[in-house]
């Protein structure tokens, strides 16, 4: 797990983004379920969206997003959870 104070930092170069990700603080959470060179799967969570919802409403969110789907299916991608409890692709992996 890694906090940051601006979502944006976690962008590959060129990505575009809303306005929901730029400098938004959000946790990154980081998975390998493979040995390397497996990529990790993340999904980085806006503290906003931690702070104004429930742990339900984010289960809910991250289901109703197919954010599990997403991931196995393109895992070189990381996943964020906006304030709206919206889920976008931040960019690649490989930028941390």
């Amino acid at each position: 797990m890694r906090t940051t104070n601006d979502a944006s930092e976690l962008l590959s170069p060129a990505v575009a983004i809303s306005p929901y990700v730029n400098r938004e603080p959000a946790i990154l959470f980081v998975l390998r379920d493979r040995p390397l060179p497996a990529p990790t799967k993340q999904l980085a969570i806006a503290k906003r969206a931690l702070a104004s919802h429930d742990t339900a409403q984010i289960i809910a969110a991250l289901e109703r997003g197919n954010a599990a789907g997403r991931l196995r299916r393109d895992p070189a991608r990381r996943l964020f959870l906006d304030r709206r409890l919206e889920l976008e692709w931040l960019g690649s992996t490989r930028i941390l």
